[in-house]
């Protein structure tokens, strides 16, 4: 039942990457149609976030599967059995999965940003990598460290949690 549950919320956030990148794609192309032919290279820029949104959805519904087996335990022989560090487990996956596809765009399409201004680096000032690059790629590592960790989050959990007999 857990890899059941698990399948089920990686399925909907992958539907909720895709539908979120299908609802910018209709308002980028009103705006290549609109724009001139200078401009179509900054707009493939600005569209680029969101293409890598729901490629990554994509893959998640692909996946999701060998997601589930890989987050949850070995499935539970009982349908109402259902661990707390199994629920643990799954939810820190999918917060951490969040945290990825949130930031992963924007980081991706700030790299690329910076390394088509190489020659007018000394123009970039500081505060654009401690406003917005190095947030961008420490949310993307961070939530990546909580998804391949989700297992020992459950531990320390376990651990951490009061013993309550009645």
């Amino acid at each position: 039942m857990t890899q059941s549950i698990t399948i089920v919320l990686v399925r909907l956030f992958a539907a909720y990457c895709m539908l979120t990148a299908f609802s910018h794609s209709w308002q980028i192309m009103a705006m290549v149609q609109q724009a001139s032919s200078d401009n179509l290279a900054a707009l493939a820029g600005a569209n680029l976030p969101w293409v890598t949104m729901g490629i990554l959805g994509a893959l998640l519904w692909w996946f999701s599967l060998a997601v589930a087996r890989w987050v949850s335990d070995s499935p539970t022989a009982l349908e109402g059995e259902v661990s707390a560090d199994d629920i643990v487990a799954a939810g820190s996956f999918v917060i951490g999965l969040y945290w990825v596809v949130d930031a992963l765009p924007q980081a991706i399409g700030l790299t690329i940003s910076l390394f088509q201004s190489a020659p007018y680096l000394g123009a970039v000032s500081n505060s654009f990598y401690v406003m917005h690059f190095m947030p961008a790629w420490a949310q993307a590592i961070i939530g990546l460290l909580i998804m391949v960790g989700c297992r020992n989050l459950a531990r320390l959990f376990r651990s951490m949690r009061p013993n309550v007999t009645d």
